[in-house]
């Protein structure tokens, strides 16, 4: 608190407005796009949550591909936010999407080569219904493409990243 009394409200040193320290959920997609403050703007998004902040702000599909969905939210005054959503290889107990919505933000090919697998080797019985979990990964803003973000979190290049079986 200020000498006058006043609140100040920081986040790793950025002082920011007191409701994304206090009621961070209040934070909306929109605020965000408006703020001006790079600096503020980056806590905002920390706050609200990446992967929430580029679903919410209709951020650009960049590239899908067998390794994921590409993503890009252009921001003024600072590089863009570009993350790529994997699907878990691992149907699980405890996932979050349906087969179905699966189905839907991968695309039949990824979850049926998923699903085969699994199969193939006993990890799922034929006729159960699975689940999936999907996750965000922030990568560089000069990522072009879902195999070339994918490769970019295991330092490889994307002609290089070639699993021939994940878990």
């Amino acid at each position: 608190m200020a000498p006058d009394g006043e609140r100040y409200h920081f986040w790793h040193g950025v002082r920011v407005p007191a409701h994304v320290i206090e009621r961070p959920s209040k934070i909306t997609a929109r605020e965000i796009d408006e703020e001006k403050n790079a600096e503020v703007r980056r806590v905002m998004i920390e706050r609200y949550g990446q992967a929430k902040y580029l679903k919410d702000s209709g951020a650009e599909l960049v590239h899908q591909d067998e390794c994921g969905v590409l993503y890009r939210k252009d921001l003024a005054g600072d590089e863009a936010l570009v993350m790529v959503r994997v699907l878990n290889p691992t149907p699980e107990a405890d996932g979050t999407l349906s087969e179905a919505e699966a189905r839907e933000a991968f695309g039949d090919a990824m979850v049926d080569a998923n699903l085969t697998v699994m199969r193939r080797i006993g990890f799922i019985a034929r006729g159960t219904r699975p689940r999936f979990k999907d996750y965000m990964l922030r990568v560089p803003p000069d990522v072009r493409t879902a195999r070339a973000a994918v490769a970019w979190t295991f330092g490889l290049k994307p002609e290089q990243y070639k699993p021939a079986f994940q878990s």
